[in-house]
């Protein structure tokens, strides 16, 4: 884990901490996997596959609980009816409700075995549940049935990263890429950065530099990009270059406390005093914004520190 070279504490705000966290992108399976075309949101009939279209087309609009209603009453109409068991699990996990979306993928996979879109679902809430070792078979079960599946890669190396398999990690990420080639639909520049990520947890900084430009060329708006090739700058002591990427993490989104946090260090670092008070300050309103209690008393210090340092130079 980076340590950020300051006069300040210095194990306080590492800079992989919350990137670790953000990575859990994963890429789900799509509604309305079987092949059902949607239809305008309406009261359905008694039909399950009305039942099952409503559904559908409530899951696209964001209405998760409906959505999960609609396939149940499918299901009521008919228990055989794969495709709302295996939308049924994506609703559940769109609501953070893993259990059941492992149950309903499962009995998806019983009725057909052969749609790697349920393993795929069931895996991402198998990794939700810290349940690695499946999550990571029923990857390798999308792979058996769906060789180039860019999306199956790519998680399956967001639990290797996990499990602190590094290596392997590197590998799955390397595949992610290989097979997501030019679709313009996919989000290159977020493999990147976990790649980057994988390479920086295994002392490899050169290739997570590499991997975070690349991140930021596929998308200028890369926010964790800039953020983590940041910290490799300030770690590296290229102190100019960091401010500026901490700068275009602010400016991508001014709520990003730790990019705060960090880019008032380097301002503390270059004795610019009262550009790096405005950081903490800044930073410790977002903490208590959104009731990071810990976060914000760890600060406080700092900010005294700084406070102290300005009025002996006044």
């Amino acid at each position: 884990m980076l340590r950020l070279r300051t006069v300040a504490k210095r194990v306080i705000y590492p800079c992989l901490a919350v990137l670790l966290v953000g990575a859990l992108v994963l890429w789900p399976g799509v509604a309305g996997a079987e092949g059902i075309p949607s239809a305008p949101f309406a009261l359905p009939t008694v039909d399950a596959k009305a039942w099952l279209t409503a559904g559908i087309q409530a899951e696209l609009e964001g209405a998760h609980q409906a959505a999960i209603a609609a396939f149940s009453q499918a299901l009521r109409q008919d228990d055989q009816l794969i495709a709302a068991y295996g939308d049924r699990c994506l609703a559940y996990l769109s609501v953070d409700d893993y259990d059941h979306a492992i149950t309903d993928c499962s009995q998806a996979i019983v009725l057909n075995p052969a749609n790697p879109e349920f393993y795929l679902n069931r895996g991402m809430a198998e990794f939700h549940q810290q349940d690695y070792e499946s999550a990571i078979a029923d990857y390798n079960q999308v792979l058996q049935r769906s060789p180039n599946d860019f999306r199956a890669f790519y998680n399956r190396g967001l639990v290797e990263a996990e499990v602190g398999d590094y290596a392997q990690a590197v590998v799955s990420y390397d595949q992610a890429l290989i097979t997501a080639g030019g679709n313009n639909r996919t989000p290159l520049s977020t493999i990147y950065t976990d790649r980057g990520l994988a390479h920086l947890a295994s002392g490899q900084s050169e290739a997570a530099m590499a991997d975070f430009s690349a991140a930021i060329a596929a998308n200028p708006n890369a926010s964790r990009a800039y953020y983590n090739r940041a910290c490799v700058c300030h770690q590296d002591g290229q102190l100019a270059i960091a401010l500026a990427d901490f700068t275009q993490v602010l400016t991508l989104d001014a709520q990003y406390a730790e990019a705060a946090v960090n880019r008032g260090l380097i301002h503390y670092q270059l004795g610019h005093l009262d550009a790096a008070l405005g950081d903490f300050e800044t930073a410790a309103a977002q903490y208590a914004q959104r009731g990071d209690h810990a976060a914000y008393h760890r600060l406080l210090p700092l900010i005294e520190s700084v406070k102290a340092a300005t009025q002996k130079i006044a």
